[in-house]
Formats: C-alpha cells, sequence, structure tokens
C-alpha cells in the first residue's frame, strides 16, 4: 500500500492518511484505496494504465456524491414536513 497524494480526507472520520494498491496488470487491474484512520476500504475494478490517479478521482469524487445525496435529502424532508404540516 502506498500513500496517496492529493487525497481529500475521508468522508467518515476525517483523517488524511489514505493509502492504495492495485494489481499491477496491464489490463483487468484491480485496485483499493484504504483510510488507515477508520478504515473504511473502497475496492475498484477495471482500473486503466494510470491506476492511482484513477483511485484518487474516485476517492476524492465520494465528497461530490454525498453533498449532492445530501441535497436530495433535505428536499425530501422539506416536502414531508408539507405533508405532515404541523404534525411534523
Amino acid at each position: 500500500m502506498e500513500k496517496m497524494k492529493w487525497a481529500k480526507p475521508c468522508l467518515h472520520c476525517g483523517s488524511t492518511d489514505i493509502v492504495w494498491s492495485d494489481c499491477g496488470y496491464s489490463s483487468f487491474n484491480c485496485g483499493t484505496v484504504r483510510c488507515e484512520g477508520c478504515g473504511f476500504e473502497l475496492k475498484l475494478d477495471h482500473l486503466g494504465c494510470w491506476p492511482e490517479k484513477e483511485i484518487r478521482s474516485i476517492w476524492n469524487a465520494q465528497k461530490k456524491k454525498a453533498i449532492a445525496r445530501l441535497k436530495k435529502l433535505r428536499k425530501e424532508v422539506e416536502e414531508l414536513e408539507k405533508i405532515l404540516g404541523d404534525d411534523a
């Protein structure tokens, strides 16, 4: 496992101690990225010739996905509050 450069902090614990590895294959390469702080791990497959760049991109995209999910959940809560009215 190698320390990942330019990785965003873990969404689960905030640690910046992120490591990665890959199988080293030129095709059908798979990899893993793991937070050393809390142990959260992503297993990835179908990596190309630049696995660290691809793994970092996937790891860093988690925050964007989490923010989008949070916005969606907030909207759903607002809609439910409108439906329930004073009973909420």
